[in-house]
């Protein structure tokens, strides 16, 4: 099986419904389409979302937490004096609070706990008996998760993520629509282009048909009549690859848009395109690209993402040196309820305040971490240069392609002006009885060559615009333009 039928099969598939559809089908509608249907885009738009939920994890790390627990224990084990400890124990606790942490590494709880014992020990005083305990403790750390606050890097590098994953987003969607752009270009170039192959085609059988009737009367010589046959066949060639390179290209079009996405052909139109700004000095368009561009952004906030990686790894890596402080209050009696009221008297507290500290002993995985994050900071960097490289060469490409295309352009109209009056004058000739009819539709050829080479020259100026506004970061103006002849 050849590839033409089954181009043919794709395209025929995605572009049926369409047909009976009035109305012109632009490239914006082609772009809105795309973008709907590029799986890399609800690929890059998951990556995105799921870059904006660091940020939400961290600040979900200062949540409180509830807590709560219920333990019995009944002890029979051996001991050296029943009397005195008691041949059996039975106890029950319960506990429960609730404890978090802010931004700065403050830790906090609020502690509750109630353990009843029952002792058959002669010597106890009140049996059974409850304790129950009401505490408040904070710790906050001095250098370790605070001196620098790293909380804040960890949320700017966070941020700077997520930026980043929406920059690559959006540099996606420029990807997207240029090469959607291309295909409806190639696509509405090659349903023109065979028009004028037809048109060229029946031109070239005209001039056959005539020299076969010269030949018959001996005007000609077979060597003309053989040169208007190959003539002949190189239309039949050219107009049979025209409508290869339309299948092709519409085919990649209609999968671009996805295969029931309507899109008659015959409703394709070659856009209108504004130059908003594109054509300036090659140092503003550099400057321009260089802070527009999506890739530069997404480099750049990247780059800065990495850098407070390594401030946050830096202050993670200091000592760890924390005070805490306590205050509790207990009650003790008979009863769990009793003990409970007992704990109204404020006079029955215990206060604690201490001071802690951690030194690593090698400090082989801080440094280990601080090399990691250096490195990433580097290939970040590297990133970043390579990316703004990238996009020097590719705008000096674009703005070099344009001007050529410009120049093709305006040379073809030239070239079809001089066929069209060439035609012209040789018609007035051949009304004056001065020219022949195949020296009119040799001339028509001419003329439809020159048709060909000017929308060729008219597609490729508006490719060039389009990757030159993609290159230099402007390319959402053209999307926004709606207009089309």
């Amino acid at each position: 099986m050849t590839l033409r039928p089954i181009l043919a099969v794709i395209l025929l598939t995605a572009l049926s419904a369409s047909r009976l559809a009035a109305g012109v089908f632009t490239l914006e509608q082609a772009w809105t389409l795309s973008l709907q249907s590029d799986p890399a885009i609800e690929r890059l738009q998951a990556q995105a979302e799921l870059a904006r939920l660091e940020e939400a994890a961290l600040l979900a790390e200062t949540d409180p937490e509830f807590f709560g627990a219920y333990q019995t224990i009944e002890d029979k084990s051996p001991n050296p004096a029943p009397a005195i400890f008691g041949s059996k124990t039975e106890t029950s606790m319960v506990s429960g609070g609730v404890r978090g942490k802010l931004l700065t590494a403050t830790q906090g709880s609020l502690v509750f706990k109630s353990e009843e014992t029952d002792n058959n020990s002669i010597f106890r005083t009140i049996n059974p008996m409850t304790i129950s305990s009401l505490n408040l403790e904070v710790r906050q750390p001095l250098l370790k998760h605070f001196w620098g606050r790293p909380d804040k890097a960890l949320r700017r590098a966070a941020r700077h993520r997520h930026q980043a994953a929406l920059a690559a987003l959006m540099r996606s969607k420029e990807a997207v629509a240029v090469r959607t752009a291309s295909y409806y270009l190639d696509c509405y170039l090659g349903s023109k282009a065979i028009e004028l192959k037809d048109q060229a085609r029946q031109e070239a059988a005209k001039l056959l048909s005539k020299q076969k009737e010269k030949q018959g009367y001996g005007i000609v010589e077979r060597s003309d009549v053989l040169q208007a046959e190959t003539s002949l066949a190189l239309r039949d060639l050219e107009s049979t690859q025209a409508k290869d390179a339309r299948d092709l290209a519409c085919a990649q079009l209609a999968i671009t848009l996805g295969s029931k996405t309507p899109m008659p052909i015959d409703s394709l139109v070659l856009p209108d395109l504004p130059e908003n700004g594109l054509v300036r000095a090659r140092e503003e368009l550099l400057a321009s690209a260089l802070q527009d561009r999506y890739d530069a952004k997404a480099a750049a906030l990247s780059t800065e993402a990495q850098r407070q990686d390594l401030r946050s790894t830096k202050l993670e890596n200091l000592p760890d040196l924390s005070v805490m402080a306590s205050l509790g209050y207990a009650g003790l009696d008979a009863s769990r309820a009793a003990s409970l009221k007992a704990l109204d008297d404020y006079n029955k507290n215990v206060f604690t305040a201490g001071i802690s500290f951690s030194i690593p002993f090698a400090h082989a995985r801080e440094r280990t971490r601080k090399k990691g994050a250096l490195q990433r900071l580097a290939l970040a960097q590297a990133a970043l240069a390579d990316t703004q490289r990238t996009i020097v060469q590719e705008v000096s490409a674009a703005l070099y392609t344009l001007e050529m295309a410009r120049h093709k352009k305006q040379a073809a109209a030239d070239i079809l002006d001089l066929q069209r009056r060439k035609y012209a004058e040789e018609e007035k000739n051949f009304q004056r009885a001065r020219s022949t009819t195949d020296m009119l539709i040799r001339f028509q050829l001419d003329v439809n060559d020159a048709q060909a080479l000017t929308l060729a020259a008219s597609v490729e100026e508006a490719k060039a615009l389009i990757s030159l506004a993609a290159a230099t970061g402007k390319l959402s103006g053209i999307l926004d333009h709606d207009g089309a002849h």
